[in-house]
């Protein structure tokens, strides 16, 4: 069962949240561009081995492509089918406290729909790998019980830097480097990209966050290197791209590196796995 990946199918509205029962707590889980579902059934097991009264709410939306996720293409499609599922679980749990989970991309969608007509006050809410810009912080914190908004930060999580580095008018690096704001607890951990989505993480940590606001000791904001600083990557990003146009007497280094490159990023997929 802890393996078990779910069909898009088992995790249809109907079979999440049961309309004929009022539950005391709904947890909202949005996802980000290629996330599976099988970290949804870990918030479950967790909630139920621990005898808490909360029903898992996961929210789908299709599967982002790197390039489309780029250009912000999609989007606009995607935060109305987000809308649409988090408005109808509202409305099928009026008496519920509600609360929600983003990953990655799911932290963007969310930021952008929050303050729409019908999305309920939240007690909790949790970010990890965050791409969402400072500037939703006001919405945000307007509809989270005061004190309950944490961002879960990655020291290894390079992903939201590139985001920024490639889309600054799109994305930040929040998820790495933090939201720096008096509303917004941001804690740091020594992992990766989906660090914060494995199984003893949910269990020692987020799921003590969303019932009680307990956390466990983290670590301190990573140092401040080169290649943390979005603009130092776009630089770097330009350099590479110049080279591969203007130096076509250099195209094997450039193939060299590209591989170097990939084999980098293969091991890296690898190592946050594990």
């Amino acid at each position: 069962m802890a393996d078990l990946v779910l069909q898009p199918s088992e995790f249809a509205l109907d079979a999440t949240i049961d309309p004929t029962r009022r539950v005391r707590r709904v947890l909202i889980l949005i996802h980000g561009i290629r996330d599976v579902p099988k970290w949804t059934v870990y918030f479950r097991q967790v909630l139920a081995d621990q005898g808490y009264d909360c029903d898992v709410a996961p929210v789908e939306y299709r599967r982002y492509s790197s390039v489309p996720f780029i250009l912000g293409a999609g989007l606009t499609i995607r935060k109305a089918d987000v809308l649409a599922q988090v408005l109808a679980i509202c409305s099928r749990n009026k008496e519920a406290i509600f609360d929600v989970f983003c990953h990655s991309n799911g932290t963007k969608i969310f930021s952008e729909i929050v303050r729409e007509s019908g999305v309920p006050e939240f007690e909790t809410v949790i970010f990890a790998g965050s791409i969402c810009q400072r500037s939703r912080t006001d919405a945000i914190a307007s509809k989270v019980r005061p004190a309950r908004f944490w961002n879960l930060c990655g020291k290894r999580d390079w992903w939201p830097i590139l985001a920024e580095a490639i889309r600054p008018d799109l994305f930040q690096q929040t998820g790495a480097a933090g939201f720096l704001e008096q509303r917004v607890f941001d804690r740091y951990y020594n992992f990766g990209h989906s660090g914060a989505l494995k199984r003893e993480f949910i269990r020692h940590v987020v799921v003590p966050m969303l019932l009680f606001g307990e956390n466990e000791g983290h670590e301190g904001a990573p140092r401040d290197s080169f290649l943390r600083d979005p603009a130092n990557c776009r630089k770097v990003l330009a350099l590479l791209l110049a080279l591969s146009f203007f130096s076509l007497r250099w195209v094997s280094w450039w193939l060299a590196i590209l591989a170097c490159l990939y084999g980098a990023y293969l091991f890296y997929s690898w190592h946050d796995q594990t």
